[in-house]
């Protein structure tokens, strides 16, 4: 239960969302090309936004839009007292992994309903009222900030239609109790993560009614799912690395490729950029060429070293197969630099 809202339900976690009227800036960038040179003009726009975490308004460009840095209320999860799954306690571990929200309606009815729920859990009745209702208005299972006119004092108006910078709304949601499948160790009353004997933690929690394979099964899609995300994101970095690496390379090859022994050498490593053609087309064969060895070998430290060693010394071998081809550059790399 929230006692400052006034907000009580049966459940899991309360969430309590509050949002801020605030500027958001945007910047705009116009590259266009005058006199044979390219220029680029920088405009800037604000607009109202809704959101739940502070913009720093003080690295605007206009300092003109300020966005108050005081909050009177801030989000937050309340939990259960206690949880328990079959007279076992479940840890926030488990309780963490159920993901399905309900939005708690605020109409008359529900209020009601909710204040005699508060009062039985304080032992007493309510006193003052809501607290948060003294600056407040409910609107549309909202509260929202009420508005504050020349005079200082709060508008008792119920709607309304336009809200301000530095104005608040607040939600509520509640995580259900509903029923979950879990696959755990019990233990003294409580269940823990179970613990593998390569000393692996197995905590698992679905929703609704689950076997202990399935659940296993889709634990391992998961987990490969996230593996293969961060393979391509790794290469996609080495990609963007080897590029910006190699690039004052490419520059050089423009000086130095007339000279004997040397422009060889720079026109070598400048193919291996991407650097082709006539007029500097970039195919970036080279670049990922290089990447794709180096993401494939962080991948062995990661656990195939351990797991499967005979499949991460061949992965290893055919990493390194390209380096061994740019120990000795072709005539043809060594022609498309200087062309």
């Amino acid at each position: 239960m929230d006692a400052e809202f006034g907000v009580a339900a049966t459940g899991v976690y309360l969430h309590r969302i509050v949002e801020m009227l605030q500027w958001k800036e945007k910047r705009h960038d116009h590259t266009y090309t005058e006199d044979g040179q390219e220029k680029t003009d920088v405009t800037y726009t604000y607009k109202k936004s809704w959101s739940a975490q502070s913009i720093d308004s003080d690295a605007f460009h206009d300092a003109s839009y300020v966005n108050p840095s005081y909050w009177e209320y801030k989000s937050k999860k309340i939990s259960a007292p206690s949880v328990f799954l079959r007279g076992y306690r479940v840890p926030d571990i488990l309780l963490g992994q159920i993901s399905t929200r309900d939005h708690i309606s605020l109409d008359d009815a529900s209020r009601l309903q909710m204040a005699s729920i508060l009062e039985l859990s304080l032992h007493a009745p309510l006193k003052g009222g809501i607290p948060a209702l003294k600056t407040m208005d409910i609107h549309h299972n909202e509260f929202m900030s009420k508005e504050i006119p020349t005079n200082g004092k709060p508008n008792n108006q119920q709607h309304r239609d336009r809200a301000n910078i530095g104005d608040l709304r607040v939600r509520f949601q509640v995580t259900p109790a509903s029923a979950v499948s879990v696959l755990a160790m019990a233990y003294g009353g409580a269940l823990h993560p179970y613990t593998t004997k390569s000393g692996d933690p197995i905590a698992l929690l679905e929703e609704g009614v689950m076997d202990a394979a399935a659940m296993i099964d889709r634990a391992q899609a998961l987990v490969t799912m996230w593996a293969w995300g961060l393979r391509v994101v790794g290469l996609v970095l080495a990609v963007v690395g080897f590029n910006v690496l190699l690039q004052p390379v490419v520059d050089l090859a423009h000086l130095f490729i007339n000279v004997p022994l040397l422009g060889t050498f720079v026109a070598a490593a400048a193919s291996w950029s991407g650097e082709h053609g006539p007029r500097g087309d970039c195919d970036r064969v080279g670049v990922v060429s290089v990447s794709l060895p180096v993401s494939q070998i962080q991948l062995m430290n990661q656990w195939w070293w351990w797991s499967r060693p005979l499949v991460a010394l061949g992965l290893v071998l055919v990493a390194i197969t390209p380096y061994i081809g740019m120990l000795k550059p072709s005539k043809a790399h060594v022609k498309l630099a200087v062309s």
